[in-house]
């Protein structure tokens, strides 16, 4: 157990090493070419799906989101140890995170297992679908159980070759998407990502 949060600490900070080490004017091509990408996977769903406000070195779900308002959104607020969920809020609060957060006291609250989807945001991802998030473990607990699609987002150059670290309780995605590619993993049901490629 030491050994491998061991090894999730120095993944971490080489995720954040190349985060860092991307300059300005190629994460803003970047992000119009992911832009595209998600674009285009959107337009093909449906019904209520969960996004999120992106924090600095995060890729951004917003233009893509605005372009597919055919989706219903929610977005996520922590509460305590744990992810709330608020339909299509219109006024946010930025959390002691510094993440912008729906005001819980005028937005609709949904619950998660009513969705048909999350985008969640990582440091890192390998092609097995494994996460690495900042070590909190939000997404990890409101995510188990989840029966819908998990979709990460990240720039290409946090897409690990190697295998992340995983423990029991960390939760994997169903597809990720980047500004090259969409890795469809292949625990996931062919039902539901028909139309796409799969990551063999």
């Amino acid at each position: 157990m030491e050994n491998i949060r061991k090894v999730k600490v120095e993944a971490r900070a080489e995720a954040l090493r190349r985060i860092k080490a991307q300059q300005v004017d190629s994460i803003k091509n970047k992000q119009q070419t992911f832009d595209l990408n998600l674009s285009s996977f959107l337009k093909k769903k449906k019904g209520f799906w969960s996004a999120y406000q992106p924090i600095s070195g995060e890729v951004s779900p917003t233009p893509s989101i605005q372009q597919n308002q055919h989706i219903r959104w929610v977005y996520p607020r922590v509460k305590e140890q744990n992810l709330e969920f608020y339909l299509n809020p219109s006024v946010w609060i930025k959390s002691s995170f510094g993440i912008e957060e729906p005001d819980p006291s005028i937005s609709e609250l949904y619950q998660i297992n009513s969705l048909d989807a999350c985008l969640v945001p990582g440091l890192a991802f390998d092609r097995q679908g494994t996460r690495l998030g900042r070590g909190f473990g939000f997404y990890d607990r409101a995510l188990e159980g989840f029966k819908g699609l998990k979709v990460g987002l990240a720039f290409e150059s946090q897409i690990f070759s190697e295998d992340l670290p995983r423990e029991s309780f960390d939760i994997s995605m169903d597809i990720i998407i980047t500004e090259q590619n969409i890795f469809l993993m292949n625990h996931h049901p062919n039902q539901v990502i028909e139309g796409e490629r799969r990551n063999d």
